[in-house]
């Protein structure tokens, strides 16, 4: 962990930073060069945390498609506190009248088609 603290510490840019990152030899680029791919994809509106949201409720989802063990019961609490987050968000689209903007920053679980593999 040293050494990984030391080598960003030498890195002086943020392309420099998200090179480091992407790179497979780190163990980062899978997760977060899916990320900061689906967060081109998306354009400026897109947040970092939001697409980081997004990956992690679908690891949750991933859960259930193996045998049962504990990581299930961890999942499916993670995946209820994100559906609070929705209703949430929705609550408080609804209640300053901004109806539009209620897909913006809504993670949907379980999907037809999810944005990470």
């Amino acid at each position: 962990m040293v050494r990984v603290s030391s080598q960003i510490a030498n890195l002086h840019s943020a392309e420099e930073i998200n090179r480091w990152l992407q790179d497979s030899e780190h163990g980062f680029a899978k997760t977060y060069g899916a990320c900061v791919d689906v967060l081109h994809k998306q354009g400026d509106d897109a947040l970092l945390e939001e697409v980081f949201l997004k990956y992690a409720v679908r690891m949750y989802e991933l859960v259930f498609d193996e045998q049962f063990h504990y990581g299930v019961l961890y999942a499916a609490l993670k995946l209820k506190e994100q559906e609070i987050r929705n209703l949430t968000w929705i609550a408080e689209m609804i209640n300053t009248n901004n109806r539009a903007h209620i897909d913006k920053n809504v993670v949907h679980i379980f999907p037809e088609k999810g944005e990470f593999l």
